[in-house]
């Protein structure tokens, strides 16, 4: 594992029990120590809120012209934090 990611923080990211709390750790500890970069964290941030939309709107829909982007999103996200969490 990266040694940017000590026990302390790893303790304190599996005890998140909300999705919102582990959003702000990321952004908190990831992100604004630029072991993250902000763009990576851009892309975390407008998934989650898009999750946030298709879980709790009533009305919600979203077309295939919209969520092709985000799927080549999210795999440029996970690239990342696998990146992270590997060993050098």
């Amino acid at each position: 594992m990266n040694e940017e990611l000590n026990d302390p923080i790893q303790y304190r990211l599996s005890s998140s029990s909300k999705h919102s709390g582990l959003r702000s750790f990321f952004n908190h500890h990831f992100v604004k120590t630029g072991i993250v970069p902000k763009e990576t964290a851009i892309i975390y941030n407008s998934l989650y809120e898009r999750r946030q939309e298709g879980d709790y709107e009533v009305y919600v829909s979203f077309q295939e012209t919209d969520v092709k982007p985000w799927l080549r999103d999210a795999k440029m996200f996970v690239d990342t934090v696998i990146r992270l969490i590997e060993p050098d």
